[in-house]
């Protein structure tokens, strides 16, 4: 999982809630070049939704430019067998700090740094907590500032790529759950609720290889 993928689609308005769903898996699968290539059949179950649905979301988001959408082919005997599609993320330009620069501030890195900084050029976050803060689904008056202190004792004993990939399988997984019943982040970090999602059974078949 790309965490720059991942905060990059968070930001995005897509039109809809299929293709933000769609998009931020895309995300997930995504590696450091922002492509993937997961089936039409792996999209469709964990979006609940039909393959029609999910084709008619990717052909959307490739539309309004989010996605390029590639064919990929194998080697099968003496010809060639159609796989799942690559799906490349436009995300040209994106970084990290996106807050709007003033007149007083001064000019931007080149390149993304780690973290978030204020006015005083102090550290207020991590780009893996926002990152984090993104993935994780969102509750009223959720403390961020309370969320930061329990994500770094999170991962004082477990990497923050994996805290941040169970916040988006949590996500998904409470998405059409009324908010008030979603855990909020400082509990589920404090909970150390991310082992149980962490430890959930893969799936053994490569289900990227099927015809997308």
């Amino acid at each position: 999982m790309s965490f720059e993928a991942m905060r990059w689609a968070s930001q995005k308005t897509t039109g809809g809630s299929t293709n933000k769903l769609v998009l931020l898996l895309l995300a997930n699968y995504a590696d450091q070049d922002f492509k993937c290539f997961p089936s039409i059949g792996k999209l469709a179950e964990m979006t609940e939704s039909s393959e029609s649905t999910v084709r008619r979301a990717l052909r959307d988001l490739q539309k309004h430019g989010f996605i390029e959408i590639r064919e990929r082919f194998e080697a099968f005997g003496d010809k060639q067998r159609q796989t799942s599609n690559i799906y490349i993320l436009k995300t040209d330009g994106f970084q990290y700090d996106t807050h709007p620069p003033s007149k007083t501030d001064t000019p931007p890195l080149s390149k993304p740094t780690g973290h978030i900084t204020n006015h005083n050029n102090q550290s207020i976050y991590t780009s893996e907590f926002l990152a984090f803060w993104d993935a994780y689904p969102s509750r009223p008056n959720a403390s961020k500032k309370d969320s930061f202190k329990k994500w770094q004792i999170a991962i004082r004993q477990t990497a923050p790529q994996e805290i941040i990939k169970a916040a988006g399988k949590y996500a998904l997984s409470v998405r059409n759950t009324d908010p008030q019943y979603i855990a909020h982040a400082t509990t589920w970090l404090n909970q150390e609720r991310y082992i149980d999602i962490m430890n959930e059974p893969t799936p053994k078949a490569n289900l990227n290889r099927i015809v997308g």
